[in-house]
């Protein structure tokens, strides 16, 4: 999977760079080195998502799970 880092700006949690990165950990490094954006916004390694471009107002969608249920 591909991961990103978010900022939450304006009310809203958008990306922080266009970097998408190839794993949580490389991008929780990149995210760890920004240290002035880390106190300021709030700051997240996530799995990446285009919508984050456009912005979004919460991460509801981060606490569901992405599996199918079975029947």
């Amino acid at each position: 999977s591909m991961w990103c880092v978010i900022w939450k700006q304006k009310d809203l949690y958008q990306m922080f760079t266009n970097v998408i990165f190839e794993s949580e950990k490389k991008a929780t490094e990149f995210k760890n080195q920004q240290k002035s954006m880390r106190k300021a916004h709030d700051c997240r390694a996530v799995p990446y998502m285009y919508d984050y471009f456009n912005g979004m107002a919460n991460l509801d969608h981060l606490n569901s799970s992405e599996k199918p249920q079975d029947s």
